[in-house]
């Protein structure tokens, strides 16, 4: 017996473009798996506070994160970098988490052209009921507020403001939004 014996070529049809389809949510999909951010030879995720201080020497300042997780620390430099002001770095037991460049007000079309890669716009809202102390997760949402451009090769996310200028950029082994907010 033939399957499409028992079923109709309208239901096939639709069936397999169902299954080929992106899902739209209005925004650009990613179209790769997002690979750990490397800034100046240090791993996102790999890295540990030893090597960041044997690349940059000693921070200006050492702090708790704000979520006072005695795991969870935040260091600050100041040194001036070809691509903006060095940096805060974020790390957990140890590990780097985290690199952000403050860049100042650059247009989106020279901060994709400063780091290169193909960038995807992605839209994201706080999921402030999450509460862990500390900033809000991001949650992906066609209608958020908060827009990053994402190169998920490189691991990197341009934060854009408002007025549609980049302010920074962070290298992370994590893609913003993943493992942290509530499913609604």
């Amino acid at each position: 017996m033939r399957f499409t014996k028992y079923c109709s070529p309208v239901f096939i049809l639709a069936s397999a473009l169902f299954l080929i389809l992106p899902s739209s949510t209005g925004q650009d999909q990613p179209t790769a798996v997002w690979k750990p951010g490397v800034y100046m030879g240090l791993r996102t995720g790999v890295s540990t506070m030893q090597d960041v201080a044997r690349k940059f020497g000693k921070p200006k300042l050492k702090k708790l994160a704000e979520t006072n997780d005695p795991a969870e620390w935040e260091w600050h430099y100041e040194q001036r970098e070809s691509k903006g002001s060095c940096c805060e770095l974020s790390f957990k037991n140890g590990i780097l988490q985290g690199i952000t460049l403050d860049l100042g007000e650059v247009e989106q079309s020279k901060a994709a052209q400063m780091f290169g890669g193909e960038f995807i716009k992605v839209r994201f809202s706080a999921d402030n009921a999450h509460g862990k102390g500390g900033s809000a997760p991001l949650c992906e949402d066609a209608n958020g507020d908060q827009v990053l451009l994402l190169d998920p090769i490189r691991g990197l996310s341009l934060w854009v403001e408002a007025d549609g200028m980049v302010s920074s950029a962070t290298f992370s082994h994590v893609r913003p939004g993943e493992g942290e907010c509530r499913r609604k």
